[in-house]
């Protein structure tokens, strides 16, 4: 019973605080806003931004310090950017940074590889300025080796995260953010999206596994290193 407790206490001390969420969402309302301006004119500071990574997937802790997000663009932009001669990539990238750098004129910011990084004093948000597909899915700007499009899958991962929370009574979302805060803790090099990929598909190879209580966690713990863990890091050599 004591170590049951002990594992649900820790569990909810490593969760984002209210005061952290509001923070960050305030940032994210004042880039959205800006952003709708321009490009939709519109003064909304919600609408086309799109939270992703683990604070989407609702798998990150407290004291993470990259809010990953995607803003939709109009599809024209994407016209307009993909006719260019060379790498119109790059060129999208640098037209967000210019937006923003008039948002935050302190503040470094950088816009080059697949992302633009408003760099805050606490951490950093990530923006993909992203062209929604007809089957949900994003085309998003990589300006390396030239320039070309590409495309990421934001909303099955959530989707399929929150199916699997449901599963679970948010036990798989407990024991991603276990598996988070102990990387984190050894400085171990591992994505967040494996992370949370190898936990769905450690619950998923035994249904048991999608009813277990606190009291289980030790077990738990000790079987998916064993077995998914040692799996996850050989297939990344």
């Amino acid at each position: 019973m004591g170590l049951s407790k002990e594992f649900k206490d820790y569990c909810s001390d490593i969760q984002i605080t209210s005061e952290e969420a509001e923070k960050w969402i305030t940032r994210l309302e004042a880039i959205t806003k800006r952003l709708n301006k321009k490009y939709y004119d519109s003064t909304s500071n919600r609408d086309h931004m799109i939270v992703v990574g683990s604070v989407g997937r609702d798998t990150a802790i407290h004291g993470v310090s990259d809010w990953d997000c995607i803003f939709s663009l109009p599809q024209d932009i994407y016209k307009k950017f993909d006719d260019y001669e060379t790498n119109g990539q790059s060129a999208l990238l640098q037209e967000i940074k210019r937006e923003l750098q008039g948002l935050y004129s302190r503040t470094d910011i950088k816009g080059d590889g697949q992302v633009v990084v408003v760099s805050f004093g606490d951490g950093v948000v990530e923006l993909v300025p992203g062209f929604e597909e007809s089957d949900r899915n994003y085309k998003y700007p990589d300006s390396n080796g030239g320039g070309s499009w590409k495309i990421t899958k934001p909303i099955p991962e959530q989707e399929a995260g929150k199916e699997i929370s449901d599963e679970t009574n948010y036990h798989y979302v407990y024991f991603c953010q276990l598996l988070r805060k102990w990387k984190n803790n050894i400085g171990f090099k591992f994505k967040g999206l494996l992370i949370d990929t190898l936990v769905k598909k450690f619950i998923d190879a035994d249904d048991s596994r999608k009813t277990v209580a606190f009291s289980d966690y030790g077990t738990l713990c000790l079987n998916s290193f064993q077995k998914k863990m040692r799996i996850g890091a050989t297939g990344m050599r």
